[in-house]
């Protein structure tokens, strides 16, 4: 459980205009993964510069606040709770939510699935042709 100034720290971190920028521009082009992507992965690659932090990531001693860079692969918790307070300030600043991006990319995986079975119903037709 992340403590306010890390929690500050974050939506400061996430509200930076590199990161919204990014946002706004894979929203515009309907990017659904890249967005995604942007909010849970790249936005957070950063942190793993630890002399190149910015005061407010920095603990009173002039740590970093997340000495893991919220990697899931060595903070799970932490990586999550980043995720939930990036998309918060997202949905603040853009208007569109995870659940929303998430739900496109389901149609997007769902539209593609019928689009491939049906070029395998094509594909079995013309073999069947064939064999005639």
């Amino acid at each position: 459980m992340m403590n306010e100034k890390e929690k500050q720290a974050l939506q400061r971190w996430y509200s930076q205009d590199w990161i919204l920028a990014a946002v706004r521009k894979a929203l515009d082009s309907e990017d659904w993964d890249t967005l995604e992507a942007t909010v849970q992965k790249h936005a957070l690659l950063p942190l793993g510069k630890h002399s190149q932090l910015p005061d407010y990531m920095r603990d009173d001693a002039g740590k970093p606040l997340f000495p893991t860079s919220l990697s899931p692969l060595q903070d799970m918790e932490g990586w999550q709770d980043a995720i939930e307070i990036g998309w918060a300030v997202i949905a603040d600043k853009t208007g569109i939510s995870m659940e929303a991006v998430q739900a496109k990319i389901r149609a997007e995986i769902d539209a593609d699935w019928e689009v491939f079975m049906k070029s395998v119903e094509e594909r079995k037709k013309g073999r069947e042709k064939k064999k005639d």
